[in-house]
């Protein structure tokens, strides 16, 4: 074992990195509850609901909106909308506004969206929004961020909270899922 109790041993690496760091830094054990609490709670139940789903992207329209006051940066800075569309568990469409930092030659950079997604979630009907990010380094999805806005839902998804992410195949499929509660 090692003197420092804030060091760990290289074997207890191996066996137990959760445990290790959950009896050796309260501070975690407290920040990771907090989050885990706010991220994905169980329904009424004692369940945690994920509803999935494919999306196709029906309109990308570039914006003309630039930063003020003009920053020349490695990465052009853009603006776009976009529609999408969802099928499976989740089932409608989004209004997008997009936000990237992106060199369309390397496929590198960042980007930023927020969504107002209108449909279902499970057959529950109604509306909420979401905000997502990730960063590529060309050919992969690294950083990622996805999280319900809270008190944005309507109707039967009023009082959502939760997270999700977002994947794409190799085939250019691009996968969404929500884990989410009501309430």
């Amino acid at each position: 074992m090692a003197d420092d109790p804030g060091e760990r041993p290289k074997s207890v690496l191996r066996r137990a990195p959760a445990e290790w760091a959950l009896r050796r830094t309260p501070q975690l054990c407290r920040t990771a509850a907090a989050l885990s609490d706010r991220v994905v709670r169980p329904d009424r139940y004692g369940r945690s609901m994920r509803a999935t789903g494919t999306f196709t992207v029906k309109a990308f329209v570039p914006a003309e909106l630039k930063p003020e006051p003009a920053v020349s940066t490695g990465l052009p800075v853009g603006v776009a909308t976009m529609e999408k569309h969802f099928e499976g568990e989740v089932a409608g469409r989004a209004a997008t506004l997009f936000t990237a930092a992106f060199d369309q030659t390397t496929g590198v950079g960042t980007y930023v969206a927020m969504e107002s997604f209108e449909g279902s979630l499970h057959g529950r009907e109604g509306a909420f929004n979401f905000v997502h990010s990730a960063t590529t380094s060309g050919n992969d999805r690294t950083a990622e961020f996805f999280t319900v806005v809270p008190t944005s839902g309507t109707g039967d998804l009023a009082g959502i909270s939760g997270a999700g992410g977002i994947a794409v195949d190799s085939d250019g499929t691009h996968r969404i899922w929500f884990d989410y509660q009501l309430g």
